[in-house]
């Protein structure tokens, strides 16, 4: 991405974006060139006017940097600190929760379930399935007053990651994962790959940026219970088909997972649009096994 940054195909106001990205691919690798790409962005955008921009157009991979800027003691940082730093729940290649770039403790046990539960849905999912998740056998009062306890616990431990609205569990004010994030880049990538702009490649590498690994990897009976409760509530959308899919061939399910791929073939054609490269492959893969002779 340097090539780009420096290009005059890049817009000017830009260019604190393709450095912020540049910084989170080189986080990921372990270059200890993220700090000093990241304090260039954050200058790129404090010379737009805008020191605050990155936490408002990327919040997400602002947040992930914030941590190592602050350690500088840059004045850049000294302003940023002052701002209300986003929550970020890590679902892609392990589970995290982070506020301005620093680690959130979340206790182990049924408050990290229902974060990884409503984060995995896409931020909201009813009471009434979370409950059903997390106590199958209890009764409806006793798992009522099991879920209060661990959403006030969750509360004091890592502050309004989860919430209650009515007879939803919502992602806080200021929540997001990473799984939405990178699906909006990868949709975004696509739509301008289509529309012919030059911009399609950046989309791409931007998504690429986030994409941490498979979701919840350590957690692969979670993350089909996840992903599942996500299908109930936006049956429409086949990347949730297919996430489920690979794990369930992770855990040698394979008629669970060709369902879950039929499912997903099933929106596609819906929608009349082009099937995802995993959802051909996932498809080749699960063809039924020729008889032997």
């Amino acid at each position: 991405m340097a090539p780009l940054a420096a290009s005059p195909w890049c817009e000017p106001a830009e260019r604190w974006r393709v450095q912020l990205l540049r910084a989170l691919a080189a986080g990921r690798r372990g270059d200890p060139a993220v700090t000093p790409l990241a304090l260039d962005a954050l200058g790129l955008a404090a010379r737009l006017g805008h020191p605050g921009l990155p936490l408002i157009v990327e919040r997400q991979a602002a947040a992930s940097l914030l941590g190592l800027v602050a350690a500088t003691g840059h004045p850049l940082a000294a302003g940023l600190a002052n701002m209300t730093f986003p929550v970020t729940v890590s679902l892609l290649g392990g589970f995290g929760v982070t506020r301005g770039g620093r680690a959130v403790d979340v206790p182990p046990g049924q408050g990290r379930q229902l974060v990884k539960l409503v984060g995995a849905a896409g931020g909201r999912l009813t009471a009434e399935a979370v409950m059903e998740a997390l106590w199958p056998e209890a009764d409806p009062d006793a798992s009522a007053n099991r879920l209060r306890t661990v959403l006030s616990r969750l509360k004091d431990a890592a502050g309004d990651v989860v919430i209650r609205e009515g007879r939803q569990l919502c992602l806080g004010p200021g929540v997001h994962t990473d799984v939405q994030a990178f699906t909006g880049d990868g949709r975004r990538a696509m739509l301008l790959a289509a529309g012919g702009s030059r911009e399609a490649v950046s989309a791409a590498r931007a998504a690429l940026a986030r994409y941490g690994g498979d979701l919840l990897p350590g957690d692969p009976y979670e993350a089909v219970r996840c992903l599942e409760r996500a299908i109930e509530l936006a049956p429409d959308e086949e990347e949730r088909y297919l996430g489920a899919a690979r794990h369930l061939l992770t855990q040698g399910r394979r008629g669970a997972a060709r369902r879950m791929v039929q499912g997903a073939r099933s929106v596609v054609d819906d929608l009349g649009v082009q099937p995802p490269v995993l959802l051909i492959q996932l498809e080749n893969q699960l063809r039924p096994r020729a008889m032997a002779g």
